[in-house]
């Protein structure tokens, strides 16, 4: 049967007349049998002094385990010895044994008392404990001793790895549970804390605010590419065609006088340059990304403004069937969807080919192709088929004979690179 501290304690003291002992100012209660020494091995230093159970509760002592076990094993014996009727005392036991086996009960006991020992952390108690193993066990005298030291020894330190990891769990499940502690601090609902929801909807309406400011930038950003782009085509390549895409000297140098009336007019508004440039950057990512929607917009009122179309006199000559728009789609090789109009077609293909995968009533593959345990997913397909056109096209440079073919595979090379950035970017 297992008893509380308090009872080990109790039916110990009652059996051997022994003493609650404190060490110096320490915070465990130890156990002493009046000799100045403790069940653990420790001396009564200076400072030390014998108390009782009322002195434990109000100093609101730890009992030393290590002391408690060696009370409990002492307990044991004089209980069993009750149980037989015989006067089971120390002497009369130590008779029974051989000096030898007394040596070796003694370093049992030692092991015993390992666990407890490095449990409470004690490492002077430790290094004592292996000490009076070590030099009991080196007194061992006999037929066979070599192998029984070296079990001994063994078993010893086995049992002190045992008991090291045991206390290196306990200490991490203590840890763990220190932790559990501090997220129960956990705000468990945040509109219960006054003034967060009204400031969570100030905030929302904020962000409107600034989607609606956004939106006008975006429209800005259009008006800007559109007139950026209307006063490129004026500027004609050499094979007279409008230079659309700023391939010519004189419309890079139309870009850069552009640049620096707008530095000009910061400058006379006393603004300050840096902020200036920081808001001129996030501005031209606008116009950047609207170029797109400017071209396309622009091609396709061309079919509304016949002396505008009349500058792309190679393309109508080459389409004499075409409307205006088709023709220099046809010639120039521009997307012919805006952005917003092209990510609508995708996520429509996505839809469909998301139907398309899940369809396995007629021999759909989910998504996958290949078959087996380790199927490849059909992205890995349909960028291995990018990779080898890629490649084929490359090839083929060569067979670009002319500027105008040269001109439109560029703007096509352009169209894809938007693309698989677009693809990175969701990845």
């Amino acid at each position: 049967m297992i008893l509380a501290p308090y009872e080990e304690r109790k039916a110990w003291i009652a059996a051997t007349n022994g003493r609650i002992v404190r060490i110096g100012t320490g915070k465990r209660a130890h156990l002493g049998t009046g000799n100045d020494e403790t069940l653990c091995g420790r001396l009564m230093v200076s400072g030390s002094q014998y108390i009782d159970e009322s002195d434990v509760v109000d100093m609101a002592l730890l009992p030393c385990h290590v002391c408690l076990t060696a009370a409990r094993r002492e307990n044991a014996k004089i209980h069993t010895a009750a149980e037989k009727g015989t006067n089971m005392s120390s002497t009369e036991t130590d008779k029974k044994l051989t000096a030898r086996e007394k040596k070796v009960a003694e370093v049992r006991d030692a092991i015993d008392r390992i666990p407890s020992v490095v449990a409470e952390g004690n490492e002077e108690a430790l290094t004592n404990l292996r000490a009076e193993a070590v030099a009991l066990i080196g007194q061992l005298r006999g037929e066979g001793v070599a192998a029984e030291k070296a079990k001994l020894r063994n078993d010893f330190d086995k049992a002190v790895d045992k008991a090291q990891k045991a206390a290196d769990k306990a200490k991490k499940e203590s840890e763990k549970a220190a932790r559990s502690v501090v997220v129960t601090k956990e705000t468990p609902d945040y509109t219960k804390i006054p003034g967060l929801v009204e400031a969570r909807q100030k905030t929302a309406k904020n962000v409107f605010e600034g989607i609606k400011a956004q939106s006008k930038i975006s429209d800005l950003a259009l008006t800007i590419a559109t007139e950026m782009l209307e006063q490129r085509v004026q500027v004609q390549d050499k094979h007279g065609d409008p230079d659309w895409d700023a391939k010519t000297k004189q419309n890079k140098q139309l870009t850069a006088d552009t640049l620096a009336d707008v530095l000009a007019e910061v400058q006379a508004s006393g603004m300050d340059p840096d902020e200036a440039a920081d808001l001129l950057r996030a501005l031209d990512q606008s116009i950047t990304n609207n170029r797109r929607n400017a071209a396309v917009l622009y091609v396709r009122s061309l079919d509304e403004r016949p002396e505008e179309a009349a500058r792309w006199a190679r393309a109508l000559a080459a389409n004499p069937d075409a409307k205006p728009s088709e023709a220099v789609f046809a010639f120039t090789g521009m997307p012919q969807l805006t952005r917003a109009e092209e990510a609508k077609r995708k996520r429509a293909l996505a839809a469909a080919n998301a139907n398309e995968g899940n369809d396995t009533s007629n021999g759909g593959d989910s998504g996958n192709e290949g078959g087996g345990s380790e199927s490849t997913p059909r992205f890995f397909t349909n960028l291995k088929a990018i990779k080898e056109a890629a490649d084929k096209a490359k090839d083929n440079v060569k067979n670009l004979k002319d500027d105008e073919a040269r001109a439109k595979a560029r703007a096509e090379l352009r169209d894809l690179l938007d693309e698989l950035a677009e693809i990175r970017g969701k990845i």
